[in-house]
C-alpha cells in the first residue's frame, strides 16, 4: 500500500518563475493604485484631482521599483521590456514571456 507522502512526492508540481509573479504583482499594484486615484478624482473637476492621480502614478511606480526590481529587474511595461530585447539584454522568448505577463 502507498503511503500518501509518497503520493504527494511523485505528483508533479507547477512552478511559476519569480519573475513571473513580479510582474503580475507589479502590473496588479500599479492598476489598483490608479484605479483608486481615478474613482476617487471622478467626482470632482480641479487641479488638485489631476495631481492626486499623478501622484499616486508616482507613488505606485516608487512602491513597485521598490518592491519588485529585485525579483523581476523593473520591466513594468512591454516597452521597457522591448527596449531590453533591442539592447540585447534579454532573449526573444523572455521578453516574449514578459510581454504577456505585464498585459
Amino acid at each position: 500500500m502507498e503511503s500518501i507522502s509518497s503520493s504527494f512526492s511523485t505528483s508533479k508540481r507547477i512552478y511559476a518563475p519569480r519573475w513571473w509573479i513580479g510582474e503580475f504583482g507589479s502590473s496588479f499594484v500599479f492598476g489598483l493604485f490608479l484605479t483608486g486615484a481615478f474613482f476617487s478624482a471622478v467626482q470632482e473637476d480641479s487641479f488638485s484631482t489631476s495631481l492626486r492621480v499623478a501622484l499616486a502614478a508616482g507613488l505606485a511606480s516608487i512602491v513597485n521599483i521598490i518592491c519588485f526590481s529585485d525579483v523581476s529587474g523593473a520591466h513594468f511595461n512591454p516597452i521597457i521590456t522591448l527596449t531590453a530585447l533591442m539592447m540585447g539584454r534579454l532573449k526573444v522568448k523572455k521578453a516574449f514571456a514578459y510581454c504577456v505577463v505585464q498585459l
